[in-house]
């Protein structure tokens, strides 16, 4: 009888060994980016959603089938052993299933197995989830691995409230979200420009008004923002030239646009080739849409909040 009875412990054994080896573990796509392919509708992302949440349950079975069969093994060589022997045969049988387990030579096949049965009986494993429940190991629900995606790391930044301060976290979302904004995100928009037409009278009226309107330069036109003609500064009016009798003997006629579409660094290499801080943002046709400022883009990429209700750079330019 004793053949038999070491046959089927070395087959409880390796079964045991094989319980063990078993992996129920997330694919490495993190829950971010798992959530974003769900609502994209990729049923493997379904898929995936669905065994997440029933991987406590599987663990649960595993510890229970771990169980069964470590309390098979040794009820029967302790029955037919005594308890003296059939508790050393139990140990060593024990010891063997767990270095077989930890060599890893039978996990692969084991967890291959495993992941190809799974769409079978998860109906099973749903029914069982349960009466399970109460065995199933907490776990936080969060995996951690890799970035799949942009969005991924900017939402980490956007909602950590631990590591970063409001005003890095500022900046790092500035910089993180500056390659994909365009001139139209920053910009004054075209009716919150304050202009001076070309005819305007210089003198105390029009001087009082620019400074009430707290700005060091303007943007000239004719007629409407459509027809800009150049720049007003007030450095060339006070003090007030004699000479100067309408807006357009002091008006400096250089003038440079961008596409209103045109990404938001073109602004900064726009700045750097051109040393103008004043953009007009036109689209297509030439119309005017609006004004962006050097100092708009960079207080963008350092963090700061756009008021766009100012219209120009308050630093001069020459």
């Amino acid at each position: 009888m004793e053949w038999p009875v070491q046959f089927v412990a070395i087959c409880l054994s390796l079964l045991l060994a094989a319980v063990k080896s078993m992996r129920y573990q997330p694919n490495a796509v993190s829950e971010f980016e798992l959530d974003r392919q769900v609502k994209a509708g990729d049923p493997a992302a379904v898929s995936e959603r669905e065994r997440r949440a029933l991987l406590p349950t599987y663990l649960a079975l595993q510890y229970t089938k771990e169980v069964a069969l470590s309390v098979i093994l040794a009820v029967m060589l302790l029955s037919v052993y005594g308890s003296a022997f059939g508790a050393l045969l139990t140990a060593l049988y024990f010891a063997a299933a767990y270095a077989i387990a930890a060599r890893g030579w039978i996990g692969n096949a084991v967890n291959k197995f495993q992941r190809s049965l799974e769409p079978h009986i998860t109906k099973y494993v749903i029914t069982l989830a349960p009466l399970f429940g109460w065995l199933a190991p907490k776990t936080s629900g969060e995996h951690h691995g890799g970035f799949q995606s942009r969005d991924e790391l900017r939402q980490l930044i956007a909602t950590d409230d631990q590591l970063l301060a409001p005003a890095d976290k500022a900046r790092m979302l500035g910089a993180f979200d500056f390659s994909s904004l365009i001139v139209a995100d920053v910009m004054v928009p075209a009716n919150k420009i304050k202009t001076v037409d070309v005819k305007e009278t210089i003198g105390p009226v029009l001087l009082d008004r620019l400074h009430k309107d707290g700005h060091n330069m303007f943007p000239v036109v004719k007629k409407d923002i459509d027809h800009v003609k150049g720049w007003l500064y007030m450095s060339d009016l006070t003090p007030l030239d004699p000479d100067l009798k309408q807006v357009k003997d002091a008006v400096r006629p250089t003038v440079h646009y961008l596409p209103v579409h045109a990404p938001l660094a073109d602004v900064l290499s726009a700045s750097l080739q051109t040393g103008r801080q004043l953009f007009i943002a036109v689209d297509d046709d030439g119309k005017t849409k609006g004004m962006v400022a050097l100092a708009d883009a960079l207080a963008y990429l350092n963090g700061e909040p756009l008021a766009k209700t100012s219209p120009v750079s308050t630093k001069p330019e020459f």
